[in-house]
């Protein structure tokens, strides 16, 4: 059992470290995308507010999260449509639409709703009742946020000095893409005994 949660915890911790890392590059992104094309500083926190401005709707979405049949394959769905909506959002840049670059980057921060704190969400059903195994777990789950806040603007940094921002964004952006296929697998390990208890 010990190795099944060993595991189980290892590629929680994998997904949430390259989804982590996407939403803290994100941020980033959008101001030198922004000011890439000419807008100016205003501006471009105001576009980088709309990826943290949804996360005030984080106690909706965790009713949304309590009642779905399957929240790790809803959390795996918002983080592929993050991929996608970052990236339209960067053609949009470029096809001076601020529209809808303003309205992708709010449906980019509803996922990254998702894919932070409803993910965390997760920890504990994926665990079970081993009070250890929780422990340790929720410890590196902290750890991802300030991994993944720090290890995402770096990454951005590195691409951007040997490559144009629009490539730099486009590659960090394979990160929640490859995070949300390991987080739909999750979603077979839940310990449906756990929702059993806690849902009546």
């Amino acid at each position: 059992m010990y190795n099944t949660l060993s595991t189980t915890i290892r590629r929680y911790i994998f997904a949430a470290v390259l989804a982590r890392s996407a939403t803290g590059a994100a941020i980033v992104a959008v101001v030198l995308l922004a000011r890439d094309n000419g807008a100016g500083g205003a501006f471009s926190g105001a576009l980088a507010a709309c990826l943290t401005l949804p996360h005030l709707l984080g106690p909706l979405y965790g009713r949304w999260l309590e009642h779905a049949a399957n929240p790790c394959g809803l959390i795996g769905s918002a983080a592929l449509i993050f991929v996608a909506s970052f990236q339209a959002a960067i053609i949009s840049f470029g096809a001076d639409l601020p529209v809808f670059v303003t309205l992708l980057l709010l449906l980019c921060g509803t996922c990254g709703s998702f894919i932070m704190g409803g993910l965390s969400t997760q920890l504990i059903p994926l665990i079970g009742a081993d009070h250890v195994a929780r422990r340790k777990a929720q410890s590196l789950d902290t750890a991802t946020y300030a991994v993944g806040t720090t290890c995402g603007p770096l990454l951005l940094a590195v691409l951007t000095s040997a490559y144009s921002i629009q490539i730099a964004t486009g590659v960090v952006m394979a990160l929640p893409l490859i995070s949300g296929i390991v987080i739909f697998s999750l979603g077979k390990r839940v310990h449906h005994t756990y929702y059993t208890a806690h849902t009546r």
